[in-house]
C-alpha cells in the first residue's frame, strides 16, 4: 500500500518540531513497521526533493509549489490565503501520483491541506488535531477573527469529502462530530497516537530531581488562551506572593513556546509583580535534546489547557515520570489523569485552582513518586506498532467503502457526439474502450432521480 501523508511542519526537522509534526511522523514509522509506503509532503520543508528517512518512508517539501511570485503575494492575504498551500499540497500530490499512484491519502484538519484534492478513486481520510476555530478570542482584531471563521469553514468542507476520520480520544471524537457535522454514518475511530521508542526508553532511564531542591516547573505549548497561558502566569503570581511571606522559595517556572513579551502582556493586564519573572526562564521554541533536558531536569509539567485533542504533552511528561497537573476543564485531561494516575487535576480552569493543586502535590513527595511510576506504566503502552496497525485497518475500510463511489465516478459525459446527424444530442458514457451514446435528456433524468434529498 502506498499512502500520502500531508503535514505543515516538517516531521523530520533537527530543529523545533511542532506537535502535529511529531504526530506525523510517529504515523509514517508506525505505517512503515506494518508494511506500509509513506510519502510525506511538508509545506515548511525548503527541500522539494524526495528524500528518504526510513525504508518505507519518504518526504519532500513545497517549495517549488508555494514559490511562485502570486502565491507568496495571495498566502498572507485573509481568507483567501488559506487556498494557496492546498492547491501547491494538490500539484504535489499529482505528480507523485502520477508516477506512483497512491492508495490513499490522509491529512489534518487543521486548516484543511487537502482542501484542493481531487484524486479520483482515492479514499481521503483526515485524522483530527485541534480545530483552527480553537485559537479564537475576543481581544483579537476583527481580521483575525473572520479569517479564522473562513479557515473553519474551509475545515469543515473538507471534512465533508472524507471518507473515513480518525480522532486522538472520545470526547475529541465527538467534539469532531458536531464541529464539521460529520454523518453518524461515517467511518469515525478513535485511534491514540505513539511517542518514539527511544524518547520513552530515555524518560525511563532520566533519574528524578532531588526532592529538597527548588522545585522546577515546565510549561510547554503556545500562549494562548486555550493552552491555560494566562492562569499559568497568575498561579505562579499566587505562590510567589503566598511563598514570599511565609518566607520559602518560589518554583522556577521554564517556558517551552512563549516569549518573554508574552508573560508581560499578561502581566500587565491582571497587574502583576514584575519581580515575578526572576522566577521564569523563557526558552522560546527548542530542539528535542533541550526539551529532554528539560523534562529530566523539572519536578512538574503544568498543562492547564482548557482544550487538547489529545494531549502529547501529557504522555511525554509520563514518559519521563513527571507528574502532571493539568486542568479538569479538558476533556483529555480528565480522561487521561483518571485512566493513568500520572497526575492531578485542578478543579477549574481559574488560576487560584491551578496554584492550590501544584502547591498540593509539591508539598508531598511520597505522592508525586506515586504519580512518577504510573506515569512510566503508562508510557510503555504508547507502541508505534498499535499505532500503525489501526491506522491500516481504517485505511482498508475507507479503500473498501471508496470502491462503490469510485464506479461511479466512472461515468464520463466528456466527450460528445456529433451536433448534426441521428446521434445529435447524445453523449458517449463509460470508458473509452467500451463507451455507448445516451440521451442528454435520459442523463438529466438519471441525475434528478439519483440527487439526495435536499
Amino acid at each position: 500500500m502506498h499512502v500520502a501523508l500531508l503535514t505543515w511542519s516538517d516531521p523530520f526537522a533537527d530543529g523545533p518540531v511542532s506537535g502535529l509534526a511529531r504526530a506525523a511522523g510517529e504515523i509514517a514509522f508506525g505505517l512503515q513497521g506494518n508494511g506500509v509506503h509513506v510519502s510525506v509532503f511538508s509545506a515548511e520543508r525548503t527541500n522539494d526533493a524526495w528524500q528518504h528517512v526510513g525504508p518505507r518512508v519518504e518526504v519532500r517539501g513545497l517549495a517549488r509549489h508555494l514559490a511562485t511570485g502570486s502565491r507568496k503575494f495571495w498566502r498572507d492575504r485573509a481568507a483567501v490565503g488559506h487556498h494557496v498551500a492546498p492547491r501547491a499540497f494538490a500539484e504535489a500530490v499529482g505528480e507523485r501520483h502520477a508516477t506512483h499512484p497512491f492508495d490513499v491519502i490522509e491529512a489534518t484538519n487543521w486548516y484543511a491541506p487537502a482542501a484542493a484534492l481531487k484524486l479520483r478513486g482515492v479514499p481521503l481520510v483526515i485524522r483530527h488535531s485541534t480545530p483552527a476555530i480553537d485559537a479564537i478570542n475576543a481581544t483579537q482584531a476583527l481580521r483575525d477573527r473572520l479569517d479564522l471563521r473562513y479557515a473553519s469553514r474551509l475545515e469543515r468542507l473538507t471534512a465533508a469529502r472524507a471518507i473515513a476520520h480518525i480522532s486522538n480520544s472520545r470526547s475529541h471524537r465527538e467534539r469532531i462530530a458536531r464541529q464539521y457535522r460529520l454523518r453518524r454514518s461515517d467511518i469515525h475511530e478513535v485511534i491514540g497516537l505513539s511517542l518514539d521508542y527511544a524518547f520513552i526508553a530515555r524518560g525511563k532511564q532520566a533519574a528524578y530531581p532531588p526532592l529538597d531542591a527548588t522545585p522546577e516547573l515546565l510549561f510547554v505549548g503556545r500562549a494562548e488562551d486555550r493552552k491555560g497561558f494566562s492562569p499559568l502566569i497568575r498561579a505562579l503570581a499566587a505562590m510567589f506572593e503566598r511563598r514570599t511571606r511565609a518566607g520559602s522559595e518560589t518554583p522556577r517556572l521554564h517556558l517551552v513556546g512563549p516569549a518573554v513579551e508574552d508573560a508581560l502582556s499578561v502581566i500587565a493586564r491582571y497587574e502583576i509583580d514584575p519581580a515575578i519573572l526572576a522566577h521564569v526562564h523563557f526558552h522560546g521554541a527548542i530542539g528535542d535534546d533541550q526539551l529532554e533536558a528539560l523534562y529530566q531536569q523539572c519536578h512538574l509539567v503544568v498543562a492547564p489547557s482548557r482544550y487538547e485533542s489529545y494531549g502529547l504533552v501529557y504522555r511525554e511528561a509520563a514518559a519521563f515520570g513527571r507528574p502532571l497537573v493539568a486542568s479538569s476543564v479538558d476533556p483529555s485531561a480528565r480522561s487521561f489523569v483518571l485512566e493513568t494516575g500520572a497526575g492531578v487535576l485542578a478543579r477549574t480552569g481559574h488560576h487560584c485552582d491551578l496554584a492550590e493543586s501544584i502547591e498540593a502535590l509539591l508539598s508531598r513527595p511520597k505522592r508525586m513518586l506515586w504519580h512518577r511510576q504510573r506515569g512510566l506504566t503508562h508510557a510503555a503502552s504508547l507502541s508505534r506498532a498499535v499505532l500503525g496497525a489501526r491506522t491500516l485497518e481504517i485505511y482498508q475500510r475507507a479503500m473498501a467503502a471508496s470502491r462503490p463511489l469510485a464506479a461511479r465516478q466512472r461515468m464520463n459525459y466528456a466527450a460528445s457526439l456529433p451536433s448534426e446527424g441521428p446521434l445529435a444530442g447524445y453523449l458517449m458514457v463509460g470508458e473509452a474502450d467500451t463507451a455507448f451514446p445516451v440521451s442528454k435528456a435520459d442523463i438529466g433524468r438519471r441525475s434528478a432521480r439519483s440527487r439526495p434529498p435536499s
